[in-house]
């Protein structure tokens, strides 16, 4: 098995690691005489942005990730079930209290 860049390997159970820059890695599995290559594309990783702090009362607050279009979701500390929308926007926030956010999105995408 050997890979592009250098750095990145797939042990044998077929994990790959040291995937750290974004861009495109090729893996090539060679046996008896045949090869095979697997193409993987590593994105830049979700960033949820800085922690904020806010005062409760009936208000909405902007969530804003980077890069663009991950999904959010919220976690179990949050009072009265709020959660973002598509676009980031979490509403009716009337009650104090630690609410949790969460920016995820693909970060590899395998091509066969």
């Amino acid at each position: 098995m050997s890979g592009n860049p250098a750095n990145a390997t797939i042990n044998s159970e077929n994990l790959a690691s040291e995937l750290s820059i974004k861009g495109f890695y090729q893996f090539i599995y060679s046996i008896n005489n045949c090869s095979d290559t697997i193409t993987i594309l590593v994105k830049e990783p979700a960033n949820a942005g800085n922690d904020q702090f806010f005062f409760a009362g009936p208000g909405n607050i902007q969530l804003s990730g980077s890069p663009v279009g991950g999904n959010w979701s919220f976690g179990p500390y949050n009072l009265n079930s709020c959660a973002p929308d598509i676009n980031g926007l979490v509403q009716n926030l009337s009650i104090a209290g630690k609410y949790e956010f969460t920016n995820m999105m693909v970060s590899a995408i395998l091509f066969p």
